[in-house]
Formats: structure tokens, sequence, C-alpha cells
């Protein structure tokens, strides 16, 4: 008897660590039958984040400056620097045999094959004497002429110098000695106040998230900033193209002319009044000087990046054909709004309506148990099966999430203390339900008849534990 229950405790250990390990947030909402954990934490401001193609996961460490790669290894997750240069802040992508980073300043890249995880050496200057100050982040994109697209964003919050925030397109077959200088890039698009996600859809259509103005207030409408602008999301589609900023921006919630209702709606474009003695409503207004964003999320959310689906052949229900955004959250806006990853819905090619899927079970957006920021997104395989992997700079983490919460955790979300926690739970848990067996057994309460038909079951459940063991 003793034997048989020792093995039962075993084997409900085991059974509840596969449950355990997974570790689902607890206080997230996401859609039913999904999970969304912690990958991986103790990372230094983790910002970009991308897949190689033997499923490598590749993150800036902003806060070293680090490129670092985490893979799976004898069944845990290592770390290990991949490359560094000074400044390395945020993006990172990979592209026609090499791995692109940027910072405030300069774009760099280094040869790259999958699987390389050494450290990758001297980078190679790709741009440089990008504008420095102001919004940091260069964001990064790969046409299909073989350029690469370098976002640059504004110098501060309504930057009097509208000639900065934009996207420049640089040769990538002819980088000459020391690299090209941003003076010499061509203007693919500008009026862009700072459009940190840049990523193509799967028909080779360029979208953009960007973050808008704050403390925006007029004369008209007075203080307007908590729900005005919204943040919008562009279709980008170079030629020079103007988006806006700083001169004009987009309407997201109704507004007040005093008292009177203005007969506008969400998208319709304003002059900043501080430009007002050169341009007008009008002239933001009209479509041959303004492109109009393809569509508008809250205020002050502060999207940073944008993703589409399938990455290859999706099994999730319901997404084929729309997109996620990070949405980092607000700073200037009570109450505080973001903090989540929305999904965008799209029909024939246009987001019709947005949608929380990674957000906080609480009241409002944030809580003081609620330390996730999402940043930068990526697609992943994780044991075999489809997720979404996302960086959390606030939390040091890298979240996952998952379609069936039920599923056994694969060893790719399961570094070795979730497991031991879970092993230990399950051996508590299992200890609790045998001393109550034991115990039915000896006060009587279970009869001969039923003890027997319980000792076949458990006999039975024994051989299933062993199987799953040899099979974990």
């Amino acid at each position: 008897e003793m034997k048989m229950s020792m093995k039962l405790l075993y084997g409900l250990g085991l059974i509840i660590s596969c449950v355990q390990a997974l570790d689902c947030i607890k206080n997230a909402v996401v859609p039913e039958g999904y999970c969304a954990s912690v990958m991986v934490g103790g990372l230094n401001d983790p910002r970009g984040i991308i897949t190689a193609e033997n499923n490598d996961i590749i993150v800036v460490e902003a806060g070293i400056a680090q490129i670092t790669v985490i893979y799976e290894q004898g069944g845990n997750l290592i770390k290990d620097k991949l490359a560094t240069a000074q400044g390395l802040n945020h993006a990172v992508s990979i592209n026609d045999g090499y791995l692109y980073a940027s910072s405030s300043t300069t774009v760099f890249r280094w040869p790259y094959t999958a699987g390389n995880r050494s450290d990758l050496g001297t980078p190679e200057i790709t741009v440089h004497s990008l504008p420095d100050r102001g919004h940091s982040s260069r964001s990064l994109a790969f046409d299909a002429s073989g350029n690469i697209l370098v976002q640059v964003g504004s110098g501060s919050n309504v930057d009097r110098n509208p000639a900065r925030a934009g996207i420049w397109s640089f040769n990538l077959s002819d980088i000459p000695s020391g690299g090209h200088s941003w003076v010499n890039g061509s203007l693919f698009v500008n009026g862009l106040r700072n459009e940190v996600g840049l990523r193509y859809d799967h028909k080779g259509q360029l979208w953009g998230v960007e973050n808008g103005m704050d403390d925006l207030s007029r004369p008209d409408f007075g203080d307007i900033h908590n729900e005005n602008p919204g943040e919008e999301v562009n279709k980008l589609n170079g030629n020079g193209l103007f988006y806006g900023y700083p001169y004009c921006w987009s309407q997201y919630t109704s507004l007040l002319n005093g008292t009177i209702q203005v007969n506008t709606t969400r998208g319709t474009q304003w002059v900043e009044p501080s430009f007002s003695s050169s341009y007008s409503d009008e002239w933001c207004q009209n479509k041959s000087n303004v492109e109009k964003p393809a569509y508008l999320l809250q205020a002050h959310t502060a999207p940073l990046d944008i993703i589409f689906y399938p990455p290859s052949n999706g099994t999730w229900p319901n997404f084929t054909g729309h997109a996620l955004v990070s949405q980092h959250g607000s700073w200037d806006r009570q109450p505080p709004r973001g903090y989540r990853v929305s999904k965008l819905i799209m029909e024939n090619g246009e987001i019709i309506a947005d949608e929380p899927f990674f957000s906080y079970d609480g009241s409002g957006d944030i809580g003081s148990d609620w330390p996730y920021r999402p940043v930068a997104m990526t697609w992943a395989k994780c044991g075999g099966q489809e997720c979404l992997l996302f960086t959390s700079d606030a939390s040091s983490q890298i979240i996952s999430i998952v379609l069936g919460a039920s599923t056994p955790t694969p060893s790719f979300f399961s570094p070795p203390n979730h497991r031991v926690a879970g092993i230990v739970i399950g051996l508590i848990i299992g200890l609790a339900l045998i001393g109550g067996i034991v115990y039915s057994y000896r006060t009587g309460l279970i009869g001969k008849r039923q003890q027997k038909q319980t000792t076949y079951s458990l006999t039975e459940l024994d051989d299933e534990l062993m199987t799953s063991k040899l099979n974990l």
C-alpha cells in the first residue's frame, strides 16, 4: 500500500507540475482558451524582438546596449550575448544574411546565419549621423527593392522643424565606406511624429503605428488632451507623402466649441494652434495636403508595434487576416490607458475595429499588480505550438501567449525554477490527497468493495503515470 501510494504521490506531482509550469498570468485577460505567461525574466530593458529561422529568439536589451539570443538547450532556456554596439536601444531585424540594429544616431549590421549564438564582433555601420535628442528609437524596415527604411521621430512634442519626423530610404547594395549619411537618404514619407512600429503585411503594404502629440489644447476647444489626438495607424505609401505632423492632428473623440457640438467625425484633421497663422483647419482637411490615418487608437496609449496574422500556416481561430498592436501605455492621461496588446479587426485590407487581446483584469487599464508595458512582438514556435512573444520593458520580461491553457508545458516555457516550483506544489497537494485516502481506508469510510475498485483504478492510474513520466 505504501509503495503504491508513493508512486501515486510522484505521479500526481508530475501531472501538477506540468500544469503549474505554464503559470498563466492570473490577472491577465486573454480570449478563452489562450494563456499568457512569462517566458523569461531578468532582462535589462528589453525592447525589439525577432525570431530567427531556427526559432532562436533575438532581443535588444537597451539597458546594456546588447543584442541577446535566447534558445532552448537540454530543456532549459539559455541566454547569450550575440552582439553589442554603443547606444543600442530598440530596433532589431534580420535581412538578407545580416542582423541589423540601431541606436539613436546609427544603424549597425553584422553578418548573421540562423543558429549563430556566439559574439558577432565588430559591426559595420550602415547609416550614420541620424539626428539625436527627442524621440530616440530608430525603427527599421526593408523594401522589395533592396533598400533599408529608417524611421526618425520628432525632436520634441511639437517640433518646429518638420523635416526630421519621417522615414528615409537607403540603398543597401551601394553602402559607402563608413556607411550612408542620414542627410543623403531619400525621403520616403514624413509628417510622422514618432512612427515606432513598422511592418509589412502579407500583401506587401507597409504599415506604421504613431505616438501622437501631448498636452493638446485650442482656444475654441479648450483642454482636449485627455482624449485627443488619436494614436494613428497609417498605411505608408512612400513617394514623400505628408501625414500631417506637426501642423495637423487627428480627432479621436467628439469636440465642443464652447457648448456647441462640433459636427465632425473621428479622423478629422485639425490645425495645431501654434501654426494657425500659416495653416488652417481647411488646409489640414484637404486630402491633397495631408494623408489621413487608416485607423485611430485611443489617445496616449502609445502603440509601439504592429504584427499581422498568420505568421505562416496559422492555427488560431478567427485571426487570419487580422493584426495585433502593442500599446505601451499612457503618461499624459487620467485615468491611464493602454498597457495591453490589442487585436485589430480587418476587413478587405482595412481596420474596422480594435479590441483587447492581452489586458488587465482590474479597475482601469493598470494597477499596482500589473507591471506589463508591451513593446515589440514576434511570432515563434513554442514547444511546436504557435505563439506570440512580446517584450515588456517595465517588467524586464518576455511574455508568451499560446492557444490552449491546459496543454502540457513545452520545455521552451519551462525555466528550471518553474518546473521545480510545480513539482514541489504537486508533491504537497499529492501528499494531502494520499493522506485523505489512507485516512478514509483506516476509518472504514470506504467499504471493502469500494476499496477493491479504488485499488484497481489507482493501479491503472499508476501505469498511466509511469507512461507519462517516460514521455515528459
